[in-house]
């Protein structure tokens, strides 16, 4: 668990799946992401969330406003294949648009992460539609490699320098 000025990040209970259920259900929240997931794909979801954390230290957390516990989305890194030494990835309820919370997620994520000396970048697949992503992501300073663009995702990533570090 960790904080930043305004959030909680924490790792997936059980007892957010709930929480998972409604965020995915959400049409405008999952439009850019691959659509609604129904139930038996949200329950595999949250396994996968805690599981990985188990495996590698790291994952996707659960993100609360400090304030009041209000769940308002999550953020973290996962490895997503040999390829991709650990993707970031980050889901903001649509209630909470506009706040500037994904840019504060995404930022404490990728600072929490350099603890971890065997990873040197990070990258960001961003569907190409999804420009607010892609403006938050930008913010927090990943840059963009067109040459790894793919037909359906934007390309985005943070090296870790020994003066970053």
């Amino acid at each position: 668990m960790f904080f930043s000025e305004r959030l909680k990040f924490r790792p997936f209970e059980d007892q957010d799946l709930d929480f998972l259920k409604k965020l995915y259900q959400n049409d405008n929240v999952m439009r850019l992401i691959g659509g609604k997931r129904d139930i038996a794909q949200t329950e595999m979801t949250l396994q996968k969330f805690k599981k990985h954390f188990q495996d590698h230290g790291y994952g996707m957390f659960l993100v609360e406003r400090k304030e009041d516990q209000v769940k308002v989305g999550y953020c973290g890194c996962r490895i997503y294949s040999p390829e991709i030494p650990a993707e970031m990835g980050y889901i903001i309820d649509e209630p909470f648009w506009g706040k500037a919370y994904a840019t504060e997620a995404a930022t404490a994520v990728s600072n929490d992460m350099k603890k971890f000396t065997q990873i040197k970048e990070l990258v960001a697949l961003i569907n190409t539609e999804n420009y607010a992503s892609q403006k938050v992501i930008v913010k927090c300073d990943y840059a963009r490699n067109p040459l790894r663009d793919g037909t359906y995702h934007t390309f985005f990533r943070l090296f870790f320098s020994k003066k970053n570090i």
